[in-house]
């Protein structure tokens, strides 16, 4: 992708010198796609992450350096894992917030809980007193933002700003995807406190699971993940009683940049889950497999696939029918004959 955009550096390859996407639509869905192949990427950079290996955790870091987060690991790992589905988890989408606010808030706050847990770990190795330039020295932060300019720095001596820039957009696509993927597998599904203020323990309706197959790395089988974090994807486990959401992940994507569909169609499933899970009877929706369909089950399923399906017949139409979007070789030059006389 990098040398496709590249105006310093010229390539007698024909796809990188034919076929670059000249206008907006076909810059958009170009970057989508782009998007989307990276999010298969970082879903297989989470599962070497949970991997016990060392050089597995770095291949997967490697991977999330490419959409600058590289910290997601440490968040992730000691942070998500322990804190998920509670209000101190950067990566939990309470109920009624959109993917929109969401992508702000865990921005935000995975910088920030791990620059406060690197401080922490610092003055407990080296003591509350130390000085300020440990702080600096011993802060993994610190080396993750050198790797990532010296990544930035080598793309543009090597191909130039052009290159540079579209990796930008290239990391703020495959980070909407992460996020996205970060906001649907809990949206909405809270431990509850007891009388004494201690969450509940992690079980199997705190995770959405979802219909897909292992192209994504078994994360839609993402209750059996917080269950057994470093079983490989490939035995996690399908549980039909946990939540599930009926929908493939990019029906869900669809779902979640219209936030009015989102809430309407899965609130009720949320908070079914989360009755169920409290033991409080709740009948108006299903919220797995175990259950029978309710008539609000069946009404929204109508409405989501008919959403669905104008979507893709825009894709459909873009992909295949509109100058806008079809990127063809462009021409060659023609001199005049007077020239080559």
């Amino acid at each position: 992708m990098l040398c496709l955009f590249s105006d310093d550096v010229k390539f007698d390859n024909y796809y990188f010198s034919q076929l670059r996407p000249r206008t907006w639509p076909q810059l958009a869905v170009f970057f989508f796609n782009i998007g989307f192949l990276s999010s298969i990427e970082t879903s297989c950079a989470h599962e070497l992450i949970h991997r016990r290996e060392n050089y597995a955790k770095y291949i997967g870091m490697f991977s999330f350096s490419k959409i600058f987060y590289l910290h997601f690991k440490d968040v992730h790992v000691a942070t998500h894992h322990k804190k998920m589905a509670t209000p101190e988890d950067p990566f939990f989408g309470k109920l009624n917030e959109s993917l929109y606010g969401f992508a702000a808030k865990e921005l935000v706050n995975t910088y920030m809980d791990q620059w406060n847990s690197e401080i922490k770990r610092i003055k407990k190795q080296h003591g509350s007193d130390c000085p300020w330039i440990a702080y600096i020295v011993f802060n993994k932060m610190i080396y993750f933002a050198l790797l990532q300019f010296l990544q930035c720095f080598i793309i543009y001596k090597l191909l130039g700003w052009n290159s540079l820039k579209y990796h930008f957009v290239h990391a703020a696509g495959g980070l909407f995807f992460l996020i996205f993927a970060n906001y649907i597998t809990h949206y909405g599904l809270e431990r509850r406190k007891d009388k004494n203020g201690f969450y509940e323990s992690i079980n199997k309706y705190h995770s959405w699971n979802f219909v897909s197959s292992n192209i994504f790395w078994g994360i839609p089988r993402h209750s059996d993940h917080h269950n057994a974090s470093f079983r490989p994807y490939q035995i996690l486990r399908r549980f039909d009683e946990a939540p599930w959401i009926p929908y493939q992940m990019i029906i869900c994507l669809l779902m979640t940049i219209c936030p009015p569909l989102w809430k309407w169609a899965i609130n009720p499933r949320a908070k079914a889950a989360n009755d169920f899970n409290a033991g409080i009877p709740n009948n108006y929706v299903s919220f797995n497999y175990m259950q029978p369909k309710t008539a609000q089950d069946k009404k929204v399923e109508r409405v989501v696939y008919t959403y669905a399906f104008c979507w893709m017949m825009l894709f459909f139409y873009l992909a295949f029918f509109s100058d806008a979007t079809i990127v063809k070789p462009m021409a060659p030059v023609q001199m005049p004959i007077s020239d080559l006389a």
